[in-house]
């Protein structure tokens, strides 16, 4: 019985005629998608508040010191909320070595971080920075984890010609400032001294 029926079926479809329709598919339609801001930015886009502090959560006064080669005077923790998300290190300002060295207590040394919705929006927020600097070089600040040193603005007597780098690890982008023209090693340095913190 089943052969039958289908012996019936094949010689059914074998009869009839059916029209072939043939589907265009040559048409492309391009649509144009921006991501939103939260897509793209920092998690938490609240302005960085800065407190007077005796320690820096992510690198010690004496490190940032010798690493940075500069003479320091204090430092402030930099805060988004409750979270501290960066630090402030500034130079001493008064006696021979400040007038000898051009100190007058500005900030020499910058240390911040955001976080991003993901790795991959931290790496492109990493590139994006970096683009905007001059002079970028590669370097690697840990197994896994590269980053851009770029000259950027930061002490304004310097111009545009301190060094900074930056990185991203996870979905962290950390950027280290420095008040530095003549190289990009120290900020690497404290680049290098940071990163376990992240």
């Amino acid at each position: 019985m089943r052969i039958s029926v289908v012996a019936a079926i094949l010689l059914l479809a074998g009869c009839t005629s059916a029209a072939t329709t043939v589907v265009d598919s040559s048409v492309t339609r391009t649509e144009t998608i921006t991501p939103s801001a939260a897509a793209t930015g920092p998690l938490d886009t609240r302005p960085l508040v800065a407190q007077d502090a005796a320690t820096c959560p992510l690198l010690s006064f004496q490190d940032a010191a010798s690493i940075g080669g500069m003479r320091l005077a204090h430092l402030q923790i930099l805060r988004q909320g409750s979270a501290t998300v960066g630090c402030r290190f500034f130079a001493i300002s008064s006696g021979p070595l400040a007038q000898s060295e051009h100190l007058h207590g500005q900030d020499v040394l910058e240390i911040t971080s955001a976080r991003y919705a993901s790795a991959l929006t931290a790496h492109n927020a990493l590139a994006r920075l970096a683009g905007t600097g001059t002079d970028p070089a590669q370097y690697t600040i840990a197994p896994g984890v590269v980053g851009v040193a770029f000259r950027a603005t930061f002490d304004p007597g310097d111009g545009d010609r301190d060094w900074a780098i930056a990185f991203a690890k996870n979905t962290a982008l950390v950027v280290v400032r420095t008040a530095t023209t003549v190289t990009s090693y120290n900020a690497l340095q404290l680049a290098q001294a940071v990163v376990g913190k992240f």
